[in-house]
């Protein structure tokens, strides 16, 4: 393994059984604002030097919490924050009071005026630069707006947020188990990012910088059905040191960077090779140039603020491309129908036209960068066209840029390519056709039925969604799965089109995400130097009683003054305090206390339920419907360091509805790898006691055997039964929390059993003999579950 020593350093493991190797030139070194690097244990310098106090530009806690609240969260409208501030100005006039804006005009101001997350946006207008002919069709004469703001701006705005400083990476790395086996999590671990620092430290002045890959994505999308201009282009930038799950979890780690040009044609034009020449170089031409401001930073380091408040010399790349199919075709400039799946290292796509994909691999060059000059330097643009794929009269926008190229760049659409592409669209389609030509339509479709019901039968699983109703094998368990613009697509292009007036709503569009983000900045900030701690009543109320306090002793203070006065002076007085029993008293408003209890009936125990094997128990014994297990997942969708966090429920209703009873890996044997050390059982009860002063968290489980000493040899999954004692009933067994692994998901072994139209997926795991282990629910679970 290439880079990887035999003996790996201890500062090299991350944790027993996992280590990392970084890379040794491109290290992320800390530094001065002046970029002077700095001893590795140097701490951060402080963020800001303003106070704990400091609301700029609000007023107060009150003031910034309700323009997030009325401007981001409900998104009121303009008259209806107008009303609003009459209706509390009103109710605060007698005690003469204010409310926190006097209209929505001066919420906006304020908005505006918020120094932190500024990205302003600007235009630029781009036409049709060719030879006219003598009637021009309208695209030609045309003139198209584009709206961008800088996206080096953007990055340094990203690379400041304090919100990521434990999840993001300042260096590439290679991670490997305890097997020597390479594990791959976030971008900063893959070949490409160390590739792209090799390449980086051939200049021997970037050495100790760090490598800020920038992702782009861009999809077309749709505002509304019912209006003219509809359709918008937005084009998308991220850190590529931010963990996956941060950019996933709409946490200001994706940022709408421009809204491209979308060339409109009457119908007759629209198959003009000019016209879609023209449709493809504005894209390519426009990109480019919004990303001018970024190519000095390419070559040559700048000093930037990173999430842990270390400042650092960071260097940019361009990153993975994230698109769908028709995106990237325009991108990678490839004939639509040409396959631009992504094969082998993830960094070339396949010259094969969709309608011989079964040509042996080994006698087609892999498409790269190199293959596609030197084919575009010998043939024409019909034969490129034709028998290549290749738009051969563009150049990729990539082409501007150092280290740039579009081959190792483009990612592979999950969704659409795998997902639906190869499973839905292609497996699923297959096994219909042949359900039919073997049993007939009617049977056919019989058997699809059934097939979808044992889908929708499948028992609950944290992560995976059960449908009530199947809809021809269309529908599946498991989370919705979205490319990552499309789940962006809502906050940074629905939302504000909805909020417009729907007339030249761009302009206002742009507007509402600049203020969006403006406030996301603040609020950054805000909570970075603890200011928004607790609720901005608590807080309210911890600062008035502090007042009163200081207020109560300056008085006492003052009659202590006055009382060694008088004596002072031998004076006395017959007067009388009349303020009696004043002890405990306060002055201030009225509030209405709510204290909210986690829902944990407590249950008194009886004689009954005492056996001479359990413990001494004082007190009652606590209930609980679930529990939340938190385990290392470093290949999956993890959080923090590859920890996953999951809840296991055994609750009696859940939504209102059947009870559900979720399975669970326990430990077993340690000495065992992976399945072969674990124990399966269902969850019945969480409960706790108390037992020499000491809690106890323990969980009511009933077991389950393995069938056999091997996985089934048709699914590679292991078969369990439940275990039952002499007398019939089930076999349960009552163990320590801490004994529990994470969730398990068993799916019922059906054979030949014909399942009811209203058959409720609760009733699965007491209607079936044997269970499967899928271990395909998520990643984790493929990996001890093998």
């Amino acid at each position: 393994m290439d880079g990887l020593p035999l003996e790996p350093e201890p500062s090299d493991f991350v944790n027993e059984g996992l280590y990392r190797n970084y890379h040794p030139k491109l290290t992320g070194r800390p530094c001065d604002q002046d970029g002077k690097f700095l001893d590795p244990a140097t701490p951060p310098p402080p963020r800001t030097q303003a106070s704990r106090h400091d609301w700029t530009s609000y007023a107060d806690r009150i003031q910034f919490d309700t323009a997030e609240f009325l401007y981001q969260r409900t998104q009121m409208s303009q008259g209806n924050v107008d009303l609003l501030m009459d209706l509390w100005a009103a109710s605060l006039l007698r005690f003469g009071g204010e409310p926190p804006f006097a209209n929505v005009k001066h919420m906006h101001e304020l908005i505006d005026s918020t120094p932190l997350g500024d990205a302003p946006w600007t235009t630029m207008e781009a036409s049709y630069t060719g030879e006219l002919p003598a009637n021009p069709p309208s695209w030609m004469t045309a003139k198209y707006e584009l709206c961008f703001r800088d996206p080096r701006v953007c990055a340094r705005n990203m690379l400041a947020n304090p919100d990521f400083a434990k999840e993001f990476d300042t260096t590439p790395y290679r991670e490997y188990d305890g097997r020597m086996v390479r594990q791959y999590c976030n971008l900063l671990s893959g070949d490409w990012a160390w590739e792209q620092a090799d390449l980086i430290a051939e200049d021997p002045d970037t050495h100790g910088a760090m490598v800020v890959p920038l992702v782009l994505g861009s999809d077309k999308t749709t505002v509304s059905v019912g209006t003219g201009d509809n359709e918008y282009y937005p084009l998308y930038i991220s850190l590529g040191n931010v963990y996956n799950n941060v950019r996933r979890a709409h946490r200001n780690a994706v940022l709408v960077v421009a809204f491209l040009a979308i060339p409109k044609a009457e119908k007759k034009d629209r198959s003009d090779p000019k016209f879609r020449k023209f449709r493809r170089q504005i894209f390519h031409t426009s990109v480019a140039a919004i990303l001018q401001s970024l190519k000095v930073a390419m070559s040559k380091p700048e000093v930037a603020q990173c999430p842990d408040g270390h400042f650092r010399r960071v260097i940019y790349s361009l990153g993975p491309y994230i698109a769908d199919y028709m995106e990237q075709v325009l991108v990678g400039n490839i004939v639509q129908g040409w396959c631009v799946t992504v094969f082998i290292k993830a960094i070339d796509s396949c010259p094969t036209p969709a309608t011989d994909l079964e040509q042996p691999y080994d006698d087609v060059n892999m498409r790269s960068r190199a293959y596609t000059e030197a084919v575009v330097a010998d043939m024409d643009l019909k034969t490129l066209w034709q028998d290549y794929g290749i738009v051969g009269d563009l150049i990729p926008f990539t082409n501007d840029f150092p280290r740039a190229d579009i081959h190792e760049l483009m990612a592979g659409d999950i969704l659409h390519q795998l997902i639906k592409g190869c499973f839905k669209d292609h497996l699923v389609d297959w096994i219909n056709d042949y359900l039919v030509l073997e049993h007939g339509e009617t049977k056919g479709h019989d058997i699809m039925d059934q097939i979808d019901r044992r889908i929708r039968a499948a028992p609950s699983f944290p992560g995976l969604r059960n449908f009530k109703e199947g809809r021809d094998f269309k529908q599946w368990t498991g989370d919705d799965s979205k490319g990552l613009m499309k789940s962006k697509h809502i906050k940074a292009v629905k939302e504000p089109w909805r909020r417009s007036n729907h007339y030249e709503a761009l302009s206002q569009m742009l507007l509402t995400n600049q203020r969006v983000d403006k406030l996301a900045a603040a609020r950054t900030d805000f909570k970075a130097r603890r200011m928004l701690e607790g609720t901005c009543l608590t807080e309210t109320l911890k600062a008035l009683l502090k007042e009163m306090q200081k207020n109560e002793e300056r008085e006492l203070e003052n009659g202590e003054t006055e009382m060694m006065a008088e004596r002072a002076s031998e004076s006395d007085s017959d007067e009388e305090d009349d303020d009696d029993d004043a002890v405990g008293i306060l002055e201030g408003p009225r509030l209405l206390g709510d204290v909210v209890l986690a829902r944990r009936p407590d249950a008194p125990l009886t004689e009954d339920a005492v056996t001479p094997r359990c413990p001494d128990i004082t007190g009652n014994v606590k209930v609980f419907h679930s529990a939340v297990a938190m385990f290392y997942a470093p290949s999956d969708l993890a959080g923090i360091g590859g920890m996953r966090r999951e809840r296991i429920r055994a609750t009696p209703s859940w939504h209102r509805g059947p009870g559900r009873y979720d399975c669970v890996y326990a430990e077993g044997d340690p000495t065992q790898p992976g399945f072969r050390g674990l124990l399966v059982g269902r969850a019945r009860l969480f409960f706790s006691f108390k037992s020499g002063g000491t809690e106890y968290p323990c969980v009511l489980v009933q077991w389950f055997s393995t069938v056999g000493n091997e996985p089934d040899a048709d699914t590679g999954m292991w078969i369990v039964e439940p275990d039952f004692n002499e007398d019939g009933s089930r076999s349960c067994g009552v163990v320590h929390v801490d004994s529990l692994m994470r969730a398990a998901h068993l799916i019922p072994v059906y054979g030949d059993a014909v399942l009811p139209h209203d058959f409720h997926w609760s009733q699965s795991m007491d209607s079936f003999r044997a269970f499967f282990v899928n271990k395909y629910a998520d990643h984790h679970s493929h990996e001890v579950a093998f």
